[in-house]
């Protein structure tokens, strides 16, 4: 089982390192990774990106890209960029780092309808004392229903309100989830019985993402086993999460 392949629906270049593709390349050589969701949240690594993305290219996976959307301040260039290149992309949208509140969210709305993009992926992982931008599960589901055809991933599931997450959206069906940093982060807590739910019900729904370089990606998939097999799922059911249903997601959405 620890042998499984895996698309992992969310990663980031570890920038630590004197050379983030060759890092890269070894993840996924180690990982048996068939495909890969690559998150550039920051400046730095949305420019390394473009300087290497021939490279990336030639890369023998299933590659997609999330460029982080700041509403207020859109990085038309790197879109001209993915443009001209040819490069579809997802937008990324993350609360906490872009200060959104309610009061912005047609705002965003209108940024999303000057972009040709493929799918949206909202961060929901709830962290930090400004309470004003804790509404990850209300802009989720406002995209939701203003985009019905269009794909949502929220990234992390909610953190520690993965509960609230299941039901409050499982019955929006352009809505699927990724248990990215929260399956580790809050391994040995009660949230882990909450995990164990999440996944028994949602399987058909759920992506695998190791967020990394914040969790490896074996250590990732470790902890996903162990709460795949206590959820009891069937090789098939997991199966699902780890690769097949992000290769739908990304195949048929949009």
């Amino acid at each position: 089982m620890n042998k499984l392949n895996i698309f992992d629906s969310h990663l980031h270049f570890n920038m630590n390192t004197a050379d983030p593709y060759k890092d890269l390349v070894t993840q996924i050589t180690s990982s048996q990774m068939k495909g890969c969701l690559l998150i550039l949240n920051y400046e730095n690594e949305r420019n390394y990106f473009m300087n290497n993305i021939q490279l990336l290219q030639a890369l023998d996976i299933q590659l997609e890209v999330a460029l982080m959307l700041d509403f207020q301040n859109i990085d038309y260039e790197i879109i001209k960029q993915c443009y001209l290149k040819n490069i579809e992309f997802s937008i990324k949208i993350h609360p906490r780092l872009s200060n959104i509140t309610l009061g912005d969210f047609n705002k965003i709305l209108l940024a999303l309808q000057k972009i040709n993009y493929k799918h949206i992926i909202v961060d929901g992982f709830y962290y930090g004392p400004n309470l004003r931008s804790h509404i990850n599960i209300e802009l989720l589901i406002f995209l939701s229903k203003y985009l019905p055809s269009k794909r949502i991933l929220f990234a992390h599931s909610g953190g520690h309100k993965i509960l609230e997450t299941m039901l409050y959206t499982r019955n929006l069906d352009n809505i699927y989830y990724d248990l990215s940093f929260t399956q580790n982060y809050f391994k040995n807590t009660s949230i882990s019985l909450d995990i164990i739910n999440f996944i028994k019900f949602n399987y058909g729904k759920i992506l695998f993402g190791s967020d990394y370089p914040e969790f490896s990606i074996e250590d990732s998939k470790k902890q996903l086993l162990i709460y795949m097999n206590k959820a009891g799922l069937s090789f098939e059911a997991q199966n699902k999460i780890l690769i097949e249903n992000s290769l739908s997601f990304f195949r048929d959405g949009g």
